[in-house]
């Protein structure tokens, strides 16, 4: 459900935006995703402890990422306005 909500939130603030600042926003996406998925990672592989609180620690960690990253493209679409 988040994600579906991420994607929505990107699309919806990546129309508002002029071409070249729409290019800005792939590759701030593409980074952020980047970070994510390395921190999930690390979380998950390389933190010890028992299987289940290292995999509820990673699992928390992407859906409050991605929960965050969607709040963030929805208020910075909302303030430019428009559709």
């Amino acid at each position: 459900m988040q994600k579906k909500r991420l994607n929505i939130a990107f699309a919806n603030a990546a129309k508002k935006l002029a071409p070249e600042d729409k290019t800005y926003l792939d590759k701030v996406q593409h980074e952020w995703i980047t970070w994510r998925d390395d921190n999930y990672n690390f979380l998950a592989e390389h933190v010890s402890g028992s299987f289940g609180a290292t995999r509820g620690t990673s699992l928390d960690f992407m859906l409050r990422s991605v929960f965050d990253r969607a709040s963030e493209l929805e208020m910075m679409s909302d303030e430019m306005g428009g559709n």
